[in-house]
């Protein structure tokens, strides 16, 4: 069974791409809706939601741990949580590793989580492969809420992702990765105002990728990838709405269970 962690229900987006490439492993995704989003929060208040969250999923025994909160990865991967007693990928250092494979000029541009882009997570691990490379970033926070409300072909979300990508066009990015899973909605729409020359890396198309070559690794991990493999989507609040929102980013139906990390509030 894989454990599967994401703040909202954009992670269904990444839960989509594992299915379909290993139809046989069991899933167990965990969104922390009665917290989310954790974009405005700071890297202590991530911490402390994230942790508990990823404890009430870990309690289940899978077998390796997804993260798909690139606010969460940035806690991990900063030190403030974790590291847990299993085999983790998550959607940043997945997204930074394929970014720095196919840069030629090592100018980077990253749209996505607020939190995540404060805390400086990816200027800190891109420049780690790559001394000097420039880094440069944008909140995705108003697109990824238009996306979630059903807005993602209306013409106001193009026009905010054109204005959000304009500023690293000019910056002569050669590398842009669109750090939220929500924007794989809109993903043609970036492609084409990105530019043929831009490299795009889509972090939830990265993270399956990532997650079978640590199952090639381990192959008793892998076996029985070929049958069919069972979902169950849990979340920590289940409000109006919720359930249709998350057949839409998941593309086929689903029951909601509702579950508590122990944590209180939203503050």
């Amino acid at each position: 069974m894989i454990g599967i962690f994401d703040s909202a229900i954009g992670g269904l987006t990444v839960v989509r791409e594992i299915r379909r490439a290993f139809p046989g492993v069991d899933l167990v995704f965990l969104a922390d809706t009665a917290r989310s989003p954790y974009a405005d929060r700071s890297m202590e208040t991530v911490a402390r939601f994230a942790d508990a969250a990823i404890g009430r999923l870990t309690a289940l025994d899978p077998e390796i741990l997804v993260v798909c909160c690139s606010a969460t990865a940035a806690s991990l991967r900063l030190g403030h949580i974790g590291p847990y007693a299993l085999p983790t990928v998550d959607q940043v250092t997945s997204g930074v590793g394929a970014a720095v494979s196919v840069s030629k000029n090592h100018r980077f541009g990253v749209i996505g989580n607020r939190a995540a882009v404060k805390s400086g997570i990816y200027e800190r691990l891109i420049q780690e492969r790559i001394p000097g490379a420039r880094v440069y970033t944008r909140p995705s926070t108003l697109l990824d809420t238009l996306i979630e409300e059903g807005w993602a072909k209306r013409p106001e979300t193009t026009r905010i992702a054109k204005k959000l990508l304009h500023p690293l066009r000019v910056r002569q990015i050669d590398t842009l990765i669109l750090d939220s899973p929500y924007l794989s909605e809109i993903e043609k729409k970036l492609l084409l105002k990105a530019g043929k020359r831009v490299h795009v890396v889509r972090p939830w198309r990265v993270l399956p990728r990532a997650l079978g070559d640590l199952l090639a690794r381990t192959p008793d991990r892998g076996r029985g990838c070929e049958t069919g493999g069972a979902l169950k989507v849990q979340v920590t609040d289940i409000t109006e709405g919720l359930k249709e929102r998350c057949e839409a980013f998941l593309k086929s139906r689903v029951i909601l269970e509702s579950v508590s990390t122990g944590v209180e509030g939203r503050a």
